[in-house]
């Protein structure tokens, strides 16, 4: 199903311990809150198509002792762009069969701090980086000032970043690596298909030429 299970317990000094099991993600999200404890020496997740989330709007870090990647494993993650740290989702042992750990949700808890307009965070380590990318239908939450972001994913460092100067017809025009774009305003842009010079104060999109990218574009919702 599409719903979502949340595992909290009932009170913020209450938690809930997960150990001995197997997690089955066949459908819908399972999200992880802070009180729920998860014995990273005898827990496994195996995705099937679901979603898993540790966006629960505090940093850390969830192990568990296999990963089984049967499908994509789609992963909410919080993010902290001013103290720039972020969750990470780590595994002892995973086991990809030709599958991806997809980002499909980012909770973005502050906006970079002073005048910091373009700021990276590590999500993946070493072992797993590579296996990481962001999801076609990837969605961020915003609890600041700043609403619009374009991210994007570095598999070599396992870093995310974030640039909050931007626009639709800044990053259509600058584009130099495949990108998701994120308004939290609407837009209105004209679509010149004259060629522009990046000089002129212009905006339009214009003509866009050389390697071919991928820009997602998401109003945020």
């Amino acid at each position: 199903n599409n719903g979502t299970l949340n595992l909290k317990a009932s009170t913020p000094t209450d938690t809930i311990s997960i150990t001995n099991n197997t997690i089955n993600l066949y459908g819908g999200t399972l999200l992880l809150d802070t009180t729920a404890e998860i014995d990273n020496t005898t827990s496994n997740v195996v995705a099937k198509g679901g979603r898993l989330s540790i966006a629960d709007g505090n940093i850390e870090d969830r192990e568990v002792t296999n990963v089984t990647l049967d499908d994509n494993l789609y992963l909410g993650l919080d993010v902290d762009l001013a103290s720039l740290t972020a969750d990470k989702f780590t595994s002892s042992g995973i086991e990809y069969n030709g599958n991806m750990i997809l980002i499909s949700l980012i909770n973005v808890l502050t906006d970079p701090s002073g005048t910091d307009t373009l700021v990276s965070v590590n999500v993946a380590g070493a072992d797993m980086r590579e296996h990481f990318d962001l999801a076609d239908d990837l969605d961020i939450q915003t609890h600041g000032a700043v609403t619009s972001y374009s991210v994007s994913y570095d598999s070599a460092l396992g870093d995310l970043t974030f640039n909050s100067d931007v626009n639709l017809v800044k990053i259509t025009r600058a584009a130099t690596t495949s990108k998701t774009y994120i308004m939290g305003t609407d837009e209105v842009v004209k679509t010149e298909l004259d060629a522009l010079d990046p000089s002129e104060d212009k905006t339009g999109i214009g003509t866009m030429g050389g390697t071919t990218l991928t820009i997602r574009i998401h109003r945020r919702r």
